[in-house]
């Protein structure tokens, strides 16, 4: 036989060889392609059902604060017997106002507690937020009684107040938000500073709580589909 004829040949059953190994190959990759799919996809449904559990978690306590901001800025009908405009320290003398100093600090609270979900929390696989699906979801949840009021109710306004809040004030110090003039004359120098800090209206909080309200019910939905393919 030529020599050439047998390389042919050769080459033909090595094909045919190579045909017969790589079939089993190819079936073993699938399966576990699919396989390797099915984990990654089991492991960041496993990280949606936690980063939604925090989240209720932050809003829960957001409510806690608003609950106790609407009390403490509500006008008690006698004054004199209000506890938080009576308040007096015991040791540090009588010129500390604590209502401001409460209210500071449950504004704040709120603020922080309040835009964590919304914050770029870190996560194994990267940043973590909620997604602003939630939005779309809850517009389309109507009332049975009444078509065209929302079951879920939310303000974007007040949202975006909140979370430029935390941007430029409550947890950064923006300069753009500052006033602060120096102001000379004879006498010498006068600097004026002007504190950015605004509280909530109770109309605002009030809006507030039902956005936190309406947030965890719609969390809570996405949690139990989540947890429902971690189990599948």
């Amino acid at each position: 036989m030529p020599i050439g004829r047998e390389t042919h040949l050769s080459s033909r059953r090595w094909r045919n060889d190579g045909f017969r190994y790589a079939l089993p190959i190819l079936h073993w990759l699938k399966i576990n392609l699919s396989r390797f799919y099915t984990w990654v996809s089991h492991v960041d449904v496993d990280e949606q059902a936690k980063q939604y559990a925090i989240a209720d978690f932050d809003l829960m306590w957001c409510q806690r604060y608003l609950v106790a901001y609407i009390e403490l800025m509500t006008l008690s009908e006698n004054p004199e017997s209000d506890p938080w405009l009576n308040l007096r320290s015991r040791e540090f003398g009588r010129d500390h106002n604590f209502l401001d100093i409460l209210g500071r600090s449950l504004v704040t609270a709120v603020v922080i507690s309040y835009s964590r979900p919304w914050s770029n929390n870190r996560g194994p696989a990267g940043r973590l937020r909620l997604p602003n699906k939630l939005f779309s979801d809850m517009a389309q949840l109507l009332k049975r009684e009444d078509p065209e009021d929302r079951l879920l109710p939310f303000d974007h306004d007040v949202h975006k107040k909140v979370l430029g809040l935390r941007d430029k004030i409550v947890a950064h110090s923006d300069h753009s938000e500052w006033s602060f003039e120096i102001a000379s004359s004879r006498l010498g120098t006068e600097t004026t500073l002007k504190d950015p800090f605004t509280y909530l209206t109770l109309e605002a909080a009030r809006q507030l709580l039902a956005n936190t309200q309406s947030l965890r019910s719609e969390m809570n939905e996405y949690r139990r589909k989540a947890l429902a393919l971690c189990k599948a």
